[in-house]
């Protein structure tokens, strides 16, 4: 019996069959996987696959699973030509149909995405995806080379990034649904003429239209940002600044046919003047129409920057920048006609290949300049000198690519710039320069610059420049912890003359961008250079009257003193280069630390009167500021009850533990304040109320005390007695009859707030 028992057991244990995740079923050449206990999706399809009609459901193990995707690679290089898929399919994943035969489909009413590389490769003439459909990922028609008309439903939210690559369709009709069109989306689709965008998209990411065919275009008001290179090479001739675009990518227009730009007149960001594109306060040109025909330029005073590209394969020819100039960014002035820009002292930033391929004869660089960026001259055919101030310390490669015109390399610093190191030839900075090019350097330099890889450039070292001196050393050091910079001292090899006893130095308050500190300028009245010795200098800010003025470096930022050159010299007449001294500031600013308030807030007191605080260094009680101390019933903002003045309390202004009262305007009487039931009241104590006996500037924040005295002054109706009692509602109208809820009860003369239940 008991055999038989065990038997029958495994015979009923063996006849259960449920769908497990991974289980598998294979219908027509299709495989089906089970994706949860409900759902399954195509995983696979054989190359004997032609055309297919997938169903809503499966049965896999006994149970009918939902058909809710395309998988993953599911028809990857597979021979499928035609599909109609169910109306439960809500998805294709990535690469689901990638590389195969398919050019045609019929859509369920359910689909909401597809994803990356969904449909990259497929052979579709033209395709009008569903209504329903929500997102396009990332490449999901990329490389669909037959594709020449594409119509998008009105329910689309997102267009992934190179969506589209290479597309040859002529026309699109972006929907107002459309909220995202990623980065590249229409990249090198080069029959692309015609584009209409709805009024929901945000904005034109990098590259979405580069090198397209489009002639015109109109950008909706929904749009706030034009990528990088978002119109690069096309045909465009006229394009409007919408009135919300706020932001403008490098080289966003460049390659263009535009000749002048036009802005919506209601833009705050941007604004035109002769024909060239400036943000609204003009201190950044943003973009030089590419057909313009202007040959010169002065920009406005206000002007600090060029962007990314800005004259771009133009026509320009001279550019002149005010004297407050400050940077010019990557590929600036690439392959364009440039011949003569000036640079001035104020110059310190220039981006990779910001003069590639221009006119330039010859380039003095600014003083404060730290860095050559990569191939910043290269193919300048033209260019024969350059001078390298002593400030540049790094050059980076190909920086005079193809500059075969270069014969006079002037290079001020004694120290030799760092060389970014190369693998290749043509990687190095100076590939391609004239085999009798010269390397000018400061006297007394020839053995640093032939002990570094210069002299794997250059074969030739003239010490025919002025010489530079450097201190060999300086207090405080480099990167020293400073909390009250007082000044620091130059020590030098010789003995020094001062040139300038009041040199325009600078104190950043930053951090370093490409070498150059960038942040906030230190305000300093003046400075000084001083003689401790014949050989050490001393450099101090000094207030107007020329007297020591220490400022503080606050803990955790770092702090930039900049030195120009020429402000001493030798006996030689070797001046002094240009430096730039890192800090570390290590100062903690004094703070008033309360130790202990009484009552403390939240306390549940009948009463206001007298306030104590308990400090953990001496303050003193700044008496003009009591007369700004509030108390405040309800809220913080709520109604204002009326002091008479504040005192302190036995007339104590300094010490550990001050204690302040309420009372009467003249006579300093206590008039404490009474709590009324279910009320709450704030005492705001206003900053620099108390101030450090130590530190004049180091004073209290503001103080919320917030009290009440724990009753609620709502209660239910007792019994009736014979004193009359009348009800009015919250906004103090009379009731006769008052049915349940919160009203005012008046009994005599005393008010209550009560609860009718």
């Amino acid at each position: 019996m008991k055999k038989t028992l065990l038997s029958l057991a495994a015979i009923l244990a063996g006849s259960a069959c449920y769908a497990a995740v991974g289980d598998t079923v294979e219908l027509n050449g299709i495989t089906y996987t089970a994706v949860s206990s409900a759902e399954a999706e195509v995983s696979k399809a054989s190359n004997e696959v032609v055309t297919a009609v997938i169903p809503e459901t499966v049965e896999i193990c006994g149970d009918k699973l939902t058909v809710t995707a395309i998988g993953e690679q599911a028809f990857y290089w597979s021979n499928i030509k035609s599909v109609e898929l169910p109306n439960t399919l809500t998805e294709i994943k990535r690469q689901g149909f990638y590389n195969c035969s398919l050019a045609q489909v019929k859509w369920g009413t359910g689909l909401k995405t597809i994803g990356d590389y969904g449909m990259g490769y497929t052979q579709f003439t033209s395709i009008s995806l569903p209504e329903g459909l929500e997102y396009l990922g990332n490449s999901a028609f990329f490389g669909c080379n037959s594709l020449v008309s594409v119509e998008f439903p009105s329910t689309l939210k997102e267009i992934g990034p190179s969506c589209f690559y290479k597309v040859p369709v002529a026309k699109i009709e972006l929907p107002g649904s459309l909220e995202v069109l990623g980065n590249k989306a229409f990249l090198k689709c080069e029959k692309l003429a015609e584009v209409t965008i709805g009024n929901g998209l945000q904005a034109i990411g990098d590259g979405t239209f580069y090198g397209t065919a489009i002639t015109s275009i109109d950008i909706p008001a929904s749009v706030t940002a034009i990528g990088d290179e978002a119109f690069y090479d096309c045909p465009l001739s006229r394009i409007t600044i919408g009135a919300n675009v706020e932001s403008i990518g490098s080289a966003a227009f460049s390659g263009t046919n535009i000749t002048t730009f036009e802005v919506d007149p209601a833009n705050k960001s941007f604004i035109v003047i002769d024909d060239v594109l400036y943000n609204a306060d003009k201190t950044l040109l943003v973009a030089f129409p590419s057909k313009n025909t202007k040959t010169e330029l002065t920009l406005p005073a206000e002007c600090i920057g060029i962007c990314g590209a800005a004259f771009d394969r133009t026509g320009i020819q001279k550019v002149t920048v005010g004297n407050k100039f400050r940077a010019i960014d990557a590929f600036a002035f690439c392959q364009s006609n440039l011949s003569q820009i000036n640079m001035p002292e104020s110059l310190v930033y220039i981006g990779e290949q910001a003069f590639a391929g221009t006119n330039l004869t010859a380039v003095v660089l600014p003083k404060a300049l730290p860095i050559l960026q990569e191939a910043v001259f290269a193919e300048c055919k033209a260019l024969s000198s350059v001078t390298i101030p002593a400030s540049v310390t790094y050059v980076a490669l190909r920086v005079f690519y193809g500059c075969t015109s270069l014969v006079t390399v002037n290079c001020e610093g004694m120290i030799p710039p760092e060389l970014e190191d190369w693998y290749e030839a043509y990687e190095s900075p100076f590939y391609q320069i004239s085999a009798t090019a010269v390397c000018n350097i400061p006297v007394g330099a020839a053995a640093a610059y032939k002990a570094s890889a210069w002299k794997n450039v250059f074969s030739t070292f003239s010490e025919t420049l002025s010489a530079y001196v450097s201190p060999s050393a300086v207090t405080p050091a480099e990167n020293s912890r400073i909390s009250s910079f007082e000044g620091l001292n130059m020590t030098f090899a010789s003995d020094m003359t001062i040139v300038k006893s009041n040199p325009d130095v600078k104190v950043i308050e930053g951090n370093l961008v490409a070498g150059v500190p960038v942040g906030k300028t230190v305000s300093v009245d003046d400075w000084r250079l001083t003689a401790n010795s014949k050989a050490e200098l001393r450099l101090w800010p000094a207030d107007y009257d020329g007297f020591i003025s220490p400022f503080n470096m606050e803990i955790g930022k770092e702090y930039f003193v900049v030195i120009p050159e020429g402000i001493c010299k030798d006996a030689s007449g070797a001046f002094n280069e240009a430096m730039t001294i890192r800090y570390q500031g290590s100062y903690e600013a004094p703070k008033v630390e309360i130790t202990a308030i009484s009552p403390a807030d939240g306390d549940i007191i009948d009463q206001i009167g007298s306030i104590t605080f308990t400090f953990t260094e001496k303050v003193n009680l700044q008496s003009s500021k009591l007369a700004d101390i509030k108390v405040m019933k309800g809220s913080v903002d709520g109604y204002r009850i009326p002091v008479g003045a504040w005192w302190p309390v036995g007339g104590t202004t300094s010490g550990t533990s001050i204690s302040i009262f309420a009372g009467d305007e003249y006579d300093g009487y206590a008039e404490n304040i009474s709590l009324e039931d279910g009320v709450d009241y704030y005492v705001i104590i206003p900053a620099a109320l108390f101030r450090l006996s130590s530190s004049y500037n180091a004073t209290n924040d503001e103080i919320v005390l917030h009290y009440n005295n724990g009753k609620s002054g709502i209660a239910d109706i007792e019994a009736a007695d014979n004193t009359p009692v009348e009800y009015y509602n919250l906004q103090g109208v009379r009731v006769e009859n008052p049915s349940a809820g919160l009203y005012i009860r008046r009994q005599g003369n005393k008010t209550t707030k009560v609860i009718i239940k």
